[in-house]
């Protein structure tokens, strides 16, 4: 559509089709400063105004609808090419998008051909490019918050357990080491006495029974268990039962 199009005449276009806007205005470009031929139509979401997407004529003019694309990333400025504010009501120094030089993007000479100069990283790159290593979408993220108080505690706490382990020290655990025995081997066979020898250890040994370690003998000892007394049962006194009483002793004191 003209740019020279009356936004009135769009408006009541659109109402025949059922469609109501909010705003209709058109986009001036930033560079020369002048109007576009493409208007911008503010609209509700409603089930009727999302008809606008099927529109291919407009005041006998062929037209494209299409949602308007989101730049990714946070505000940046136009002017200074900082981040998270406008050019609205910035009032730092101006730079340069293409060639990071100080001045305003608008006044540049830079040619096409040239390669840009990015002002953050002075890479080759415009300062708007999202892959630029200054961009915070590309930066690392910050470290997780730490509570001052709870971090206090725990050292508190370290530094406590640290002062017991030092004044009462653990013993030092008792490492047993075992004997280690030589494996028989089919090569090496016991040696079998002889009847002789045996005969002399058999006169050697005395007498006596074998001992025997109280530890293997079985206990044989009783154990009785003892059956515990139940405690004597409470006595208790309804207020019925002391009001009677006290009405018998006045009636013998009385009576005596």
């Amino acid at each position: 559509m003209p740019s020279d199009m009356p936004i009135e005449d769009i408006t009541e276009e659109l109402e025949g089709f059922g469609i109501h806007p909010k705003e209709c205005k058109v986009l001036i470009s930033r560079k020369t400063g002048l109007p576009m031929p493409i208007f911008a139509v503010f609209l509700d979401k409603t089930p009727d105004n999302k008809n606008i997407y099927n529109l291919k004529e407009i005041c006998s003019m062929k037209i494209e609808v299409e949602p308007m694309r989101r730049k990714f990333g946070p505000a940046q400025c136009f002017r200074c090419q900082g981040f998270f504010h406008s050019s609205k009501y910035c009032t730092r120094n101006p730079k340069c998008v293409k060639c990071g030089k100080p001045h305003l993007t608008k006044d540049c000479t830079k040619m096409q051909s040239e390669e840009p100069t990015c002002c953050h990283c002075q890479g080759k790159h415009p300062a708007n490019y999202i892959g630029c290593p200054n961009n915070p979408l590309n930066r690392p993220p910050p470290p997780p918050k730490v509570n001052f108080w709870q971090e206090r505690a725990r050292k508190k706490k370290e530094m406590l357990e640290a002062a017991k382990a030092k004044s009462n020290p653990e013993a030092q655990p008792v490492v047993f080491t075992p004997t280690q025995t030589k494996p028989t081997t089919s090569s090496q066979q016991p040696q079998v006495p002889s009847s002789s020898s045996e005969s002399n250890q058999q006169a050697q040994m005395p007498s006596s029974s074998p001992e025997i370690h109280p530890s293997h003998v079985p206990s044989q000892q009783n154990h009785i268990t003892t059956r515990k007394e139940p405690p004597p049962p409470l006595l208790r006194l309804s207020h019925r039962s002391t009001t009677l009483r006290s009405r018998k002793w006045w009636k013998s004191f009385t009576n005596s």
